[in-house]
């Protein structure tokens, strides 16, 4: 019978201690993985629902239209359209359309920005026929639109 003087190994200890080890590496990096998603994601919802909220918060009102002949003497044909903002947050229009997108006004920054309780006053130069119903739609930055129809 042969014996061994000496062993060649790890103690239990030892291997105990490295297990715990590589065990606590492992679950810090997934907290701090999933931690990092988590907060990823929070702050995609955040701002989705902010955003859905405050096209929600949009409402505008399409008042005194009116038909003009034309501008000085001989100047084009055009519309004159106040619109005002009766919601709760600034808008920015920035396009109005004639007869479902065949005519498009694209309105300029200075006058699109309307604060809640203002209003602004645009004259895009569109032709118009005497009886002829035109659908007008205004829509902005955050894709709401508005739609009315008109008849000179």
């Amino acid at each position: 019978m042969r014996h061994f003087k000496s062993r060649r190994g790890i103690s239990s200890a030892i291997v105990g201690a490295m297990l715990l080890t590589g065990t606590t590496i492992l679950g810090v990096t997934l907290v701090a993985w999933s931690h990092s998603s988590v907060l990823t994601t929070e702050f995609g919802l955040a701002s989705s629902a902010s955003s859905k909220s405050n096209i929600l918060s949009e409402y505008l009102s399409i008042e005194n239209v009116w038909f003009r002949h034309h501008i000085g003497v001989n100047g084009p044909a055009g519309i004159n359209i106040t619109i005002s903002n009766v919601g709760k947050i600034g808008v920015n229009v920035t396009q109005i359309q004639f007869n479902n997108t065949s005519i498009v006004y694209n309105v300029p920054k200075a006058l699109g920005k309307i604060l809640p309780g203002n209003f602004t006053w645009v004259q895009p130069q569109i032709s118009w026929h005497n009886g002829s119903s035109t659908n007008m739609s205004v829509i902005t930055q955050r894709g709401s639109i508005f739609t009315t129809r008109v008849t000179p």
